[in-house]
């Protein structure tokens, strides 16, 4: 990806894609903090582009933008094993996911009251800035914290 050599150049990209590229991952970011973990990965990759993002990165942003609206009505799913009778009923969710995910992942093997973590890490893998990236994920009753 080539980016834009002159402030003119990046400005006519700009208009070009329609959206202005910093302020919209900012505004992703505060989605991802507070309610939609699992874009992480790919905001943080966008955001080191901030201060000069080239076309694909626009590209890369809007279909971020395209995944959270085709996904904008799924939630986190907490579990416990006997209802709250002072919580209204409402049907289950859909679980987006396969069998092997749930056999791999037994949600109903820890108790809802235990934290559960797990981490990854890649060893200076980002060929550009030579860092390594790590993740982790926090989950309580089944879902992510």
């Amino acid at each position: 990806a080539v980016a834009p050599k002159t402030l003119e150049s990046a400005s006519d990209l700009e208009k070009f894609m329609g959206i202005k590229y910093r302020k919209l991952v900012g505004e992703i970011i505060y989605a991802m903090v507070t309610c939609r973990p699992e874009i992480s990965f790919p905001i943080v990759k966008l955001s080191q582009y901030n201060v000069s993002p080239a076309s694909l990165h626009y590209v890369a942003l809007k279909n971020v933008l395209r995944y959270l609206r085709a996904t904008q009505d799924d939630g986190i799913y907490f579990w416990r094993r006997t209802p709250n009778p002072h919580l209204p009923l409402v049907p289950r969710p859909t679980l987006r996911t396969t069998n092997q995910d749930l056999i791999v992942h037994d949600v109903s093997a820890v108790p809802p009251s235990v934290l559960c973590g797990y981490v990854d890490s890649d060893w200076a893998a980002d060929t550009k800035h030579r860092r390594s990236v790590t993740g982790l994920c926090f989950q309580l009753a089944g879902g992510p914290v």
